[in-house]
């Protein structure tokens, strides 16, 4: 990793020290998003660490996010799901054929910290694997993604 990605590691592992880990229980307790955790992330530029600089992105790649995962999920389990989900679906975003719009929402999460989920994850007990998977259609100016996959949170053990 070069000097830029190990600084970034180091910043998110003083975060994940000095309050993430305080605020987990309090978290899962009352079952309620980690902002506080995602808006110090997006500070270090964390949200936009895999998009491309063109976009405001770090350009950084799997080394630094699974250190700078390992370091959140330590600390807070909840706040390194979340993060995963923005970052998997922006990464996916930028090797998507573009549409109209795509450089704007790609920029938008580069520059402004503007974060994206997808809304493809349903309880792994629902899924019939032999059903799953996304496709994909041009509808105008807009991309269509719709489908199923399985994610498990693990989140009925964070008790």
């Amino acid at each position: 990793m070069n000097a830029a990605e190990l600084d970034l590691v180091e910043r998110v592992h003083a975060l994940a020290l000095g309050g993430f880990a305080e605020r987990a229980a309090a978290s899962d307790r009352d079952r309620a998003f980690p902002a506080r955790n995602i808006d110090e992330l997006r500070t270090l530029g964390v949200t936009a660490m895999l998009l491309d600089a063109r976009y405001g992105g770090l350009g950084m790649g799997p080394e630094p996010l699974v250190r700078v995962m390992e370091e959140i999920a330590w600390a807070d389990g909840s706040t390194a799901v979340a993060l995963n989900m923005h970052l998997l679906i922006a990464h996916f975003l930028s090797f998507l054929p573009m549409f109209a719009h795509g450089e704007g929402v790609l920029a938008d999460m580069g520059r402004n910290g503007a974060l994206i989920c997808g809304p493809g994850s349903v309880p792994t007990g629902d899924l019939d694997n032999r059903k799953s998977g996304f496709t994909f259609s041009e509808q105008g100016d807009e991309l269509i993604v719709n489908g199923k996959a399985g994610f498990a949170s693990m989140s009925e053990g964070a008790t």
